[in-house]
């Protein structure tokens, strides 16, 4: 996966990575095939508000401050 300069401050081995909605890892990521990927988001909670951080510890645990990289595929949308 290349990473564009607005996300240089995520280091997507350290991130969050939730595929099609379930939280995976950086081999799975790296695996896919760039053809099938319709979205990928990135979040940096820790340089947000603190509910921003609240919501993103909530819902991935401590990690999540490290960053939040969402990935959705062509099999995603069609669900």
């Amino acid at each position: 996966i290349k990473k564009n300069q607005n996300d240089k401050n995520v280091d997507y081995k350290k991130a969050v990575i939730v595929i099609n909605g379930k939280v995976s890892d950086s081999n799975t990521l790296a695996k896919l095939n760039p053809e099938d990927i319709t979205s990928v988001g990135v979040q940096k909670p820790s340089n947000g508000p603190e509910s921003t951080k609240q919501n993103a510890i909530k819902k991935y645990g401590n990690k999540a401050l490290n960053g939040i990289i969402e990935v959705e595929t062509k099999e995603f949308q069609k669900k």
